[in-house]
């Protein structure tokens, strides 16, 4: 087995509806099909690696309690959202009561969401742009997450509604006639190290007649 790190940040949160049994076959199948390391794996503990951190199962006498452990808060965020969006499927109702010991109930923005500018664009041929953007805090992204979406409101929409942090450690994204256009990219080069500013990445967009992302950036927008 490999040696645990240590990290500073940690929060545990009860799952009495789940088995230990059935948590811990779904861990290893995690485990292998993402090739990520299993740290511990006995009959009452199971913890396994990723980029942002730690996820840990323990057995007790109702269920299982689950503990994320990353070395920022957003990647703490990170780590129970990916654990919600997993168990939404198979427990739903635990899933939506599911609260977490560092008390935080929710209601403000995501801790992995931010604001940026664009700074610059660069076209590349007919179908393909790169634009340079620029945020707070871009530390996140390393050659491990190197992903991030561009969030667009709805056509017409004025006043900007943002996703917000659930209580239960998930992002609560607007529906219905606020939800947004979030589609995925890539950033390419970020900060000193890619001769680029504090703060700033390339990102590519495939430019599309009926897309909306190219537009904004090329007018100069502020997206997130």
């Amino acid at each position: 087995m490999t040696i645990a790190p240590k990290f500073a940040l940690q929060s545990e949160a009860d799952l009495p509806e789940i088995s230990f049994a059935a948590m811990r076959m779904a861990m290893r199948h995690e485990a292998q099909v993402h090739e990520l390391p299993l740290l511990t794996d006995t009959d009452d503990e199971a913890t396994c690696g990723t980029p942002f951190g730690n996820f840990g199962i323990h057995t007790q006498p109702a269920g299982i309690k689950i503990k994320v452990t990353a070395a920022r808060p957003d990647w703490l965020f990170m780590l129970k959202e990916s654990l919600v969006e997993h168990l939404v499927h198979f427990v739903p109702d635990a899933v939506e009561n599911l609260r977490w010991s560092d008390g935080d109930e929710g209601g403000g923005l995501p801790p992995n969401f931010q604001f940026a500018s664009v700074q610059a664009i660069q076209k590349i041929g007919t179908s393909f742009m790169r634009v340079k953007l620029k945020a707070a805090n871009l530390g996140s992204y390393d050659n491990d997450s190197i992903h991030f979406r561009i969030i667009l409101q709805p056509a017409g929409q004025t006043e900007p509604v943002w996703p917000h942090a659930g209580a239960n450690g998930a992002t609560v994204w607007p529906k219905g006639d606020q939800d947004q256009h979030r589609p995925v990219y890539t950033g390419r080069g970020r900060g000193e190290a890619a001769g680029l500013g504090a703060g700033t990445t390339w990102a590519g967009l495939r430019a599309s007649v009926r897309g909306r992302t190219v537009p904004v950036a090329a007018g100069g927008v502020n997206v997130s």
